[in-house]
């Protein structure tokens, strides 16, 4: 099974927010850059930030995943963030710098090699702190409904069914927008896994993860997330400080 990120592709249902936008206000407070201890994150001159450092720490600060995984990394502003065909703004011509780590279990390719998931890391900074709170709310409002779209892949039509987690997941802090997602192809093929947003004062982090319905891998895959999600949260509260004194 080939893997295909619809999330480079989101169809989401933001017109109320994308309205709001085009007259200069959010449809709810932004929230307050923060991080896992509690803190504000500093205010950092991103003027002052080289890209090619920027997206050095950022790809520091991204998570180590098993050696027996096969992993990629990706970086610079060539490849899509969030798309524009769903909002009234072009927030990936906000951007300063990105990094991406996108690691599969052998299992993927092959049940038979056991667990069955793959895990997608994103880290995105802003221009600026406002521009990171603005996206963000445009994600994280769909999330607190269900909704389902259908796309054309090369493996055929499949449908992607999103719905909220509650309870949250546990392993991110207070306010982190979480969702399920379920995806079925017109030949039956079946995955699931979930979808976090998360934001630290100008960094939007986006995460997609999704297992086979083999081998127990989607509880695998959970309980994977549990040990790495922290140290993650804990490295991307830790970027705006290294910005600062790093500009």
């Amino acid at each position: 099974m080939t893997r295909h990120h619809l999330h480079r592709l989101l169809v989401l249902p933001t017109l109320a927010a994308s309205a709001a936008l085009l007259t200069g206000c959010l449809p709810f407070a932004p929230p307050t850059p923060h991080s896992s201890q509690g803190d504000p994150a500093p205010s950092v001159d991103l003027s002052q930030i080289d890209p090619v450092a920027a997206e050095r720490m950022m790809l520091d600060a991204l998570p180590t995943f098993s050696e027996e995984y096969a992993t990629v990394d990706s970086t610079g502003l060539d490849e899509v963030s969030f798309g524009s065909d769903w909002t009234a703004v072009d927030y990936d011509a906000m951007r300063v710098a990105r990094v991406r780590r996108s690691t599969e279990t052998p299992g993927w390719g092959d049940y038979s090699k056991g667990d069955s998931f793959w895990i997608d890391v994103e880290y995105v900074l802003m221009k600026d702190e406002i521009s990171a709170a603005a996206i963000y709310n445009e994600l994280a409002g769909p999330t607190s409904e269900p909704y389902s779209f259908d796309d054309e892949t090369p493996e055929g039509t499949v449908r992607s069914d999103y719905t909220p987690m509650t309870p949250p997941s546990g392993r991110w802090p207070f306010g982190t927008a979480e969702q399920n997602r379920t995806r079925t192809w017109s030949n039956g093929v079946r995955v699931s896994g979930w979808v976090a947003y998360y934001l630290s004062g100008p960094i939007v982090v986006l995460i997609f993860a999704e297992a086979a319905p083999n081998n127990d891998s989607l509880a695998v895959l959970d309980a994977y997330s549990d040990e790495f999600v922290p140290e993650l949260v804990a490295a991307v509260d830790a970027l705006p400080e290294a910005f600062a004194a790093g500009a």
